[in-house]
């Protein structure tokens, strides 16, 4: 018997766990079910039917009440039975735990069985009519935001699952062939309220690529099976989010009207008509020059516009690696920056999010720690493992876009807006409870303002209930949260600042814990303002919050700020900024007035 550990950082509690018998070992087939209790944060103890005793052993397992989930290898179904192991799924509430059986063949036996008629077996398929391209089906509680989806997942079925009795099984994934639909993944209700789910035998013909360059899709798909029923199996006992979040970010524009290709006005006209947000990745530099009209129109619709800042001066180099550009000079430019948005605010009493999109790459771990003890509340660019930082070598790693592993500091993933947008990214994010953020120039407009509106229509249309708004509000919903077996729950937040929300009709308490490296030190942690007390355990900050039912509170975690970071000169003294900061707003202001202009930057 093997056990996978849950997710890492994990709290000591009674999370899910799922109970894998395998007829043998295999390996290919232990890590997609591992990827995907990993990413559910459940635990995951496999058997070997050729083990002794596995009978009683299997039983034992199933009958747990933290069993959240049960996979049988169709090979190992000889040696249980039927109603000893439906016995030792139903629960005391007259549910059951759902039951997936998994490399199912034209051998397979007992299907008819398993599944009370609903399907009578396993058929062969022409090696001519096999694919590899794989259709979810229309939208359920297990399909859910992949629902209409095609994927390629590298592998071929051994068979498919037929004839289906429509009345009490459903179809979740499969291909056509010679203008037939066939079904390798169904799901079966029955009269006992029991359900069951086939999952024919999948032979990879791929080798994954490199994860470094992987997208959540190309990770996600070989196991999307197991990742679907996992999440249904699982429901609150699995990790998942408060809610789906989207952003749409615009680098470099001040607040003049219009700047280059950015007109505001018809942006905001885009924005109502498509329903999304914007966020103004300000350049500090330009902290003294926006115009009143365009300050109007952001403090007038605040549920469409904001601020989050965009380095300090916007050179190449200003967080460049530390043999280029010395950590004292991040640190200038991040306290420089934080006193030039402070000035911006006095001028116009806008509030830029402590949300840092660094210029043209993310700048190295020591500088996002930087960030964290100036107050910062994460930061959002097109890859979130700091530069030179080897990336990850664990999977999970990448079906989340928002990581504490460098510093302890949020580091959000975000999307470019002015490459195709696979709609199956989208989905696969969507599916998971991922935040959507993307990032485009305004000269993506220069076709016209409503250049994003087909990725928002797109990500509305996936998951309607997205809601789009600004980055530090993402950052401060940006938590996981799973119900425990006492009716707790674990709460593992990624920012500073937290909003955590009860939408039970029930009062409950949440066990709230983040990875902590304690550096900077934590001075003070408040509840709405309320001091409360926290201990460290073993690198992982924790504390309980008892919440009333449909409540809302704040959670703050407070830093000793050393006076050497605190908010220095807004000036403008450096010259090099200001030729850069010259040039830019030529090309992009000035060269967007006339044919020729516009040819020139289309071509840069």
């Amino acid at each position: 018997m093997k056990t996978q550990p849950n997710i890492e950082p994990s709290p000591d509690c009674d999370s899910g766990n799922v109970v894998f018998v395998q007829h043998r070992p295999d390996d290919a087939l232990l890590q997609k079910v591992g990827l995907a209790a990993t990413c559910f944060g459940l635990g995951l103890t496999a058997i070997e039917s050729e083990s002794a005793d596995v009978n009683s052993l299997s039983l034992r397992q199933l009958r747990q009440l933290d069993t959240v989930a049960a996979i049988i290898d169709a090979s190992a179904l000889c040696t249980l039975g039927k109603y000893a192991v439906f016995d030792s799924l139903r629960r005391p509430n007259s549910n059951s735990v759902p039951l997936l059986i998994v490399g199912i063949t034209p051998h397979t036996t007992q299907l008819d069985s398993w599944s009370d008629g609903a399907i009578r077996g396993c058929f062969s398929i022409s090696p001519r009519s096999v694919s590899d391209t794989y259709l979810v089906g229309q939208r359920n509680e297990v399909t859910g935001q992949l629902a209409g989806q095609s994927f390629a997942s590298g592998s071929t079925p051994a068979g498919a699952l037929a004839p289906v009795d429509s009345r009490t099984a459903v179809p979740l994934i499969g291909f056509r062939s010679e203008e037939v639909e066939r079904h390798v993944f169904v799901w079966v209700r029955l009269e006992s309220k029991a359900e069951v789910f086939f999952l024919v035998q999948m032979d990879r013909t791929e080798q994954p690529g490199s994860l470094s360059k992987m997208r959540v899709a190309s990770l996600f798909c070989p196991a999307a099976p197991f990742m679907m029923f996992l999440r249904h199996a699982a429901g609150e006992h699995g990790w998942h989010t408060a809610g789906s979040f989207a952003n749409f970010t615009i680098d470099d524009p001040w607040l003049t009207q219009p700047f280059g290709f950015l007109d505001y006005r018809a942006l905001l006209a885009e924005m109502d008509s498509c329903n999304f947000h914007t966020t103004i990745a300000f350049i500090p530099w330009n902290f003294d020059r926006s115009e009143p009209e365009v300050v109007d129109l952001f403090k007038a619709h605040r549920n469409r516009f904001s601020l989050c800042f965009h380095g300090n001066n916007h050179k190449r180099q200003e967080f460049a690696d530390y043999r280029r550009v010395p950590i004292k000079t991040h640190i200038d430019n991040i306290r420089q920056a934080v006193a030039r948005m402070s000035r911006l605010q006095d001028f116009t009493g806008l509030v830029c999010d402590h949300i840092m999109v660094f210029p043209h790459e993310i700048a190295p771990e020591p500088t996002l720690a930087i960030l964290k003890e100036c107050n910062f509340l994460a930061t959002a660019n097109s890859n979130n493992v700091p530069l030179h930082a080897p990336g990850p070598t664990d999977d999970a790693f990448y079906l989340r876009p928002v990581t504490t592993r460098f510093a302890n500091f949020a580091s959000m993933l975000r999307y470019s807006a002015e490459l195709p947008m696979p709609q199956l990214e989208l989905a696969v994010n969507a599916f998971l409870g991922n935040p959507l953020l993307f990032y485009g120039h305004e000269r993506m407009f220069s076709s016209g303002l409503d250049a994003f509106n087909p990725i928002a229509e797109l990500v509305n249309r996936i998951e309607p209930s997205t809601q789009w708004t600004n980055l530090g509000n993402i950052a401060e919903h940006q938590f996981l949260l799973r119900k425990r077996y006492d009716s707790d729950y674990d709460i593992w937040i990624f920012s500073r600042s937290t909003i955590l929300t009860n939408p039970h009709n029930t009062g409950v308490r949440f066990r709230v814990f983040k990875p902590e490296s304690c550096m900077p030190p934590i001075r003070s942690i408040t509840i709405d303002d309320h001091e409360v007390p926290f201990f460290l355990d073993g690198g992982v900050l924790r504390l309980d919050v008892n919440m009333m039912s449909n409540e809302s509170k704040r959670l703050d975690i407070h830093y000793h700020t050393r006076e050497c970071l605190k908010p220095d000169r807004w000036g403008k003294a450096d010259p090099h900024a200001a030729i850069i900061r010259g040039i830019s707003d030529f090309r992009d202001i000035t060269l967007s007035q006339f044919r020729v202009g516009r040819f020139v930057k289309r071509l840069y």
